[in-house]
């Protein structure tokens, strides 16, 4: 590839690819030319791609990515409803205690908010207890932990608090919906609490995954816009910004008041999160954590540490136990 000047000021090199901008005959052509300046959907610090194989990669990512986000509605109406349904079902005792309540008029009507409402993946494994023979220090514990809480992590936050507090017996710091700048909108969810015993004290920082009828989630996984920048190398684009990269500054070493786009309604992931176990771990000096998540919340577990080496954030990375990826 023949490089020019990033002008993006906050990195070495980059690959945006923008699908609303992309029309048929200007993806197919891609196929066809390797002059990326010609492509009105893609910026980049390079000039051309000579490889055809990475130019059909970007061809069929880009018309995914137009699909999805052509359904975008239509796919989030459908999973409002088949979870709605379920949870109508499952409040009600079934069919038939659906039918009791409808003679007895004590019809439960499902609350998107409650501690009793189940996401669509939720129905999917209903098991809340942590296993009882995996104790702390057996080199499954946190594994085990993990798993339970990038499961957890798919409900809500009233799911969230009940389940940590009265079934695990763990101290809930917190559910948060964070900001994704590029996006405008909340699209990042974390699950953070504290597991103390006379022996360990342990904070779990959880990042939700691809939710499966959000299409904008697997536009995030299936996009392959990349930024490069120095003493770490390239980063993916959708995960960048899902864990919180600013638009305008990239990833500074602090948050940087947004002028491009308007005010940010919520914080950013990754300085939020950063500064909440500053705070924690400097209050507790025994104090570690860990980070983990299940497939788009994987990536951003693993992206997360890489950030904080970026910023030379040393107290945090001597204070991590480990990192929990899954799917």
């Amino acid at each position: 590839m023949e490089a020019k000047l990033c002008d993006h000021g906050f990195c070495t090199h980059y690959m945006i690819i923008n699908a609303n901008e992309a029309s048929f005959f200007d993806i197919v052509k891609l196929l066809f030319s390797n002059n990326l300046k010609k492509r009105k959907f893609i910026q980049s610090s390079f000039s051309r791609e000579d490889s055809f194989f990475y130019r059909l990669l970007v061809v069929i990512s880009t018309l995914l990515q137009k699909f999805l986000l052509m359904i975008y509605t239509p796919m989030a109406m459908m999973g409002i409803t088949i979870e709605t349904l379920l949870n109508f079902f499952s409040l009600n005792g079934g069919f038939r205690g659906l039918l009791r309540n409808i003679v007895r008029v004590k019809v439960v009507i499902p609350d998107r908010k409650a501690a009793t409402y189940l996401s669509f993946i939720g129905f999917t494994d209903t098991r809340m207890k942590l296993d009882s023979d995996i104790k702390h220090g057996n080199p499954m514990y946190y594994p085990a932990l993990s798993i339970m809480a990038c499961k957890a992590v798919y409900n809500n936050a009233a799911y969230n608090q009940a389940l940590i507090e009265n079934q695990w017996k763990m101290e809930f710091l917190g559910f948060k919906n964070y900001w994704n700048d590029f996006l405008q909108r909340a699209e990042t969810q974390v699950v953070m609490f504290r597991d103390k015993n006379v022996d360990h004290d342990t904070i779990v920082v959880c990042f939700r995954g691809t939710q499966p009828f959000n299409t904008e989630d697997w536009c995030s996984d299936v996009d392959l816009s990349w930024f490069e920048f120095p003493h770490i190398g390239k980063i993916h684009s959708g995960f960048s910004k899902a864990l919180g990269m600013q638009s305008s500054a990239g990833w500074a070493k602090q948050v940087v008041p947004d002028s491009t786009h308007g005010q940010r309604r919520l914080p950013l992931a990754y300085y939020d999160i950063r500064d909440t176990l500053k705070d924690l771990l400097e209050k507790n000096p025994e104090a570690k954590f860990i980070v983990t998540g299940h497939s788009l919340g994987g990536a951003l577990a693993a992206l997360f540490p890489a950030i904080l080496f970026y910023h030379k954030e040393q107290m945090l990375l001597e204070r991590m136990e480990g990192v929990y990826m899954f799917g």
